[in-house]
Parts: structure tokens; sequence; C-alpha cells
């Protein structure tokens, strides 16, 4: 073999070589990816192994289970539908139907109620409320409003609240926290017949160290005069608590404050009209979505941040300007929304007022009054002018409410400031009164006030079921709650005994 072969043979000898250890160290590397998915995949099969086993057995116990469960419940139907109407608020005539699907669905071994049944069973709730209601050991708050009249009668509702709910919450009052006290019905409130609910009512639950109210004459009166009678109680050693200090509920403090404000405003009565207008107008076109608003009769100003947000956005429409004048259908509506260019300067002033009062009234609603809120709210009032009344107003009413709150003695604990779980209670009140009975006036059913108070839960509805019967519920009926006047018009006519058809009359 010459040279020239053997360097030949020696370079392919090199290279098979080459190619035979690159091969090797790639299968050597699939080999290890290989066995590693494998372990994976193993893993995987284990799991999926293991939760199969876990389901099965838990679909056994449940099957072995289900019986007993059934028969252990047997208040399953009651307790199901008191939570459809609380918590789910369904109307008393849909549970029936629900627990119907539900007994279909399920196979479930209970009666179908009737919706008067439903009825009861809620107001059996409220009742064991009202009859639970003892002396609070610690301090605590009352809550007291007038409803707006339903009918011929109006309603004062007293509210129990923990002094300390506002701080373990850390945010807004809830219904959960609240207890009702009171809930009585008369055609027209005065301050002595505030004043008398309150005696008794304070008699039953103990002296609260505040009462929160707003600043209607009726209940100012009626505090001033309990207060009174409730000295006399603790001097004579027949009541524990101390002296009751009155607080003013800050929404509707901020309230009066824009009233009195838009009173020196040359503008608010032209863009109040205005507003009503073009509300009118925009509410028979393709543009209603724009439209503004309502503004209340009653409490206006309670409602005018909504009013104040409506007109931010519509600022940058009512100049010249390039968005406005391109679109082909703006322009349709665009000479309704340029007759608050008149006004625009006054718009600025509005806005700007309703923002910094709304910031300043959910920092308060949110988190009581003491020193650092106080202070905070404070500092959000120095958004508007000094000499601007609304901050003037605002700043003396957490002067005196901070003081207030210096002299009762609680610490850094902050002191709720706003009735809106009032009007909050109302509302639902009402809208499962109208939606269930459809009744224009207060009757018995003043007891569901009682059960929307607390908590609600499957344990609360059973001891209340366990602790009020139908037949309590009945006396209580006859002994305290006069017809109204659709059953009194149902009573009159069935008290007469009209012919049969076909009989002689004589």
């Amino acid at each position: 073999m010459n040279l020239i072969d053997n360097v030949r043979v020696r370079k392919s000898r090199d290279g098979w070589k080459a190619k035979a250890i690159t091969r090797g160290l790639e299968l050597k590397k699939l080999s290890k990816r290989e066995a590693y998915y494998r372990l994976k995949v193993d893993n995987l099969k284990n799991q999926i192994k293991n939760m199969s086993e876990e389901f099965k057995a838990k679909k056994r116990m449940e099957t072995s289970l289900k019986p007993q469960c059934f028969q252990a419940s047997l208040s399953f139907p009651k307790v199901y539908a008191i939570l459809l109407v609380f918590i789910a608020v369904v109307s008393f005539r849909s549970v029936p139907k629900i627990l119907r699907q539900t007994q279909q669905s399920f196979a479930l071994p209970f009666k179908v109620p009737h919706f008067t049944t439903v009825i009861n069973w809620c107001l059996r709730v409220g009742l064991a409320a009202k009859q639970s209601l003892s002396p609070l050991k610690e301090p605590w708050i009352a809550l007291i409003d007038l409803s707006i009249d339903v009918g011929l009668q109006k309603m004062l509702v007293v509210l129990r609240v923990p002094l300390s709910a506002l701080q373990k919450r850390g945010s807004a009052l809830t219904l959960d926290d609240c207890e009702c006290c009171a809930c009585l019905l008369r055609e027209s409130w005065k301050g002595e017949d505030v004043a008398d609910a309150l005696e008794t009512t304070f008699a039953q639950s103990g002296v609260p160290v505040a009462v929160l109210k707003d600043q209607g004459s009726e209940l100012a009166k009626g505090f001033k005069i309990a207060k009174k009678a409730i000295k006399k109680w603790t001097d004579k050693g027949k009541n524990s608590g101390g002296e009751m200090v009155s607080i003013g509920d800050v929404g509707h403090f901020a309230a009066c404050a824009l009233k009195a404000w838009s009173r020196l405003q040359e503008h608010y009565e032209s863009f109040v009209r205005q507003v009503s207008k073009s509300r009118k107008i925009m509410s028979l076109n393709h543009f209603a979505f724009l439209k503004p608003p309502a503004l209340r009769t009653k409490g206006r100003f309670m409602s005018i941040t909504a009013l104040a947000k409506w007109a931010i956005k519509l600022i940058p429409y009512i100049s010249e300007t390039p968005l406005t004048t391109a679109d082909e259908k703006f322009k349709r509506i665009r000479r309704h929304l340029l007759k608050f260019k008149e006004n625009h300067l006054f718009l600025l002033d509005f806005c700007q007022i309703c923002t910094v009062v709304d910031k300043f009234l959910k920092h308060l609603k949110n988190y009581g009054i003491n020193q650092k809120n106080a202070k905070e709210a404070r500092a959000i009032l120095t958004e508007l002018p000094e000499k601007n009344i609304v901050r003037q107003k605002l700043e003396a009413w957490v002067h005196k409410t901070l003081n207030i709150h210096c002299r009762m003695g609680i610490g850094q604990t902050p002191l709720p400031v706003s009735t809106d779980i009032l009007e909050s209670l109302f509302g639902k009140f009402k809208f499962i009164l109208q939606r269930s009975t459809g009744k224009t006036d207060f009757n018995r059913t003043i007891l569901l006030i009682h059960a929307l108070c607390g908590p609600m839960n499957e344990n609360r509805v059973s001891k209340a079921l366990d602790q009020v019967s139908q037949k309590q519920l009945e006396i209580w009926e006859k002994e305290n709650i006069f017809h109204t006047q659709e059953k009194k018009k149902r009573n009159f006519f069935s008290s007469i005994s009209n012919p049969k058809i076909g009989e002689k009359v004589a």
C-alpha cells in the first residue's frame, strides 16, 4: 500500500471515529431524556390513580351518608326557603317553584309549601330576633330614622350597632353588623311620639352611648325629651349607662351644605331647569343613554353627586372642538348640549365641589371619625377655597363631631357618622315587599326588618324556627298589628251576606 492510500485510510478512520463519538453522545443524551420522561409519566400515572381512588372513596362516602343527611335535616325545605328570600332575594311566590324543581331534580323527600307558608316562616325568624333582644354588655350606638310614607303609615326604626363594629370591619357598616331594637308604625310621628318610642326601646335594649340621626325636627325633639327621661333612670340607678350624645349624619349635613351653596349661585336654577328639559328631550331619541340622572324633589342634594359626574363628562363637549364637529351623529344632540354653554363656569365649580364632597363622604362613611380620620378628612377639604361655604360648614361639622368623640372617652375607636345602612335596610325591605306581595301599606311584614338585620345563616334560621311557633306569630299579630286598608275592605265585603245565584231575596 502506497503512502497516499495509507493517508486516505487514516482520514476515513478518523472521520468514522468522530461520527461514532458524536452519535454516542447524542444517544446517551437521548437515553437520559427518555429515562427522565418515563419517570415523569410514571409519576403522573400514579397521581391519576390516587386521584381516581380518592374520588371513588368520596363518592362511596356521599352515597352512604346521603340518607342519613336528609333524615337529620328535616327542616331543610324551611331553611332553604328562608335563605332564598333573604340572601338570594327571591320573591315569596317564586320560592315554591324553586323548591319543586329542586325536589324533582334530586328526588328529595319533602312537601313543597305554599307561598303564604314561606311568608310565615320568614316572619317567625323576624319575631324570634325581636324577642331575643336584650341589653348589650359592650358600648353601642343607636341609629334612628323615619321611613318615607308608605300608604297611610310611617315607620320608625332603631338599629343597634356595637361601637367596635366599624373598627373590626375596616369599611362601611353592613346589615350583618346591626341589630334591630325597634320597628314601630304610626300614621304620623311627632316629637313626643318619638320620645315615647325611644324610652320604651332603651328600657329593653339598654342605653346607648350615642344616637346617630339626621336633622329631622321630629327626631331632634324626640331625642331631647327621651334624653331627660333616661337621665332620670341613670340617676335613680334603674338602668346602667352614661349620658347619651347626639351625632348628626354626615350625608344629610353635606346635603344641607350643598343646598346653602346653591342658593348663592345665580346659575343654579337655570342649570337645573336645563337639566330637566334635556332629560325630557334626550329620552325621546337615540341618545337616551346620554340623558342626565333624575333629580328627586325630596332629598335632591343627597344624590346630586351623580349629576356632577354626568356634568364632568359633559364639559368637554360643550365648546367647539374637532371631536364634537367631526361626528355627524353627535351633531344631532349637540344643539341641546350647547345650551349648557352659558353655565360653563358654574359647571366647573359645581363639579369640583361635588367631587371633593364625594371623596370626603366616602372617607368618613368607610372609616368613621377619630383623630386620624378627621385629619385626613380636613386634608380632602383643602382642595376647596377657604371661603367656600361648603368647606366651612363641613369643617365645622368635623370639629363639632370630633369634640363629641373626645368627650365620649373611647380612645381612637372610630365613631360611625352615617345612617346609610338604614336607607339600605328600608330599600331592601321595600324591594322584598313590593316584589313579593305588591301591597302599598305596612302590616305584619315589618317583622322582616328584624330578620334582615344580623348575619343570615342556617344556624340562625333553625334556632328561630324552633324558638317561635306559628301560634305565637298569630298571637303577636292580633296584639300588635292593626288591619291595613286592603284587609279592612276584604273583611267588610266578606261580612256582608250576599245571596247566592238563583236564591230568592225577601
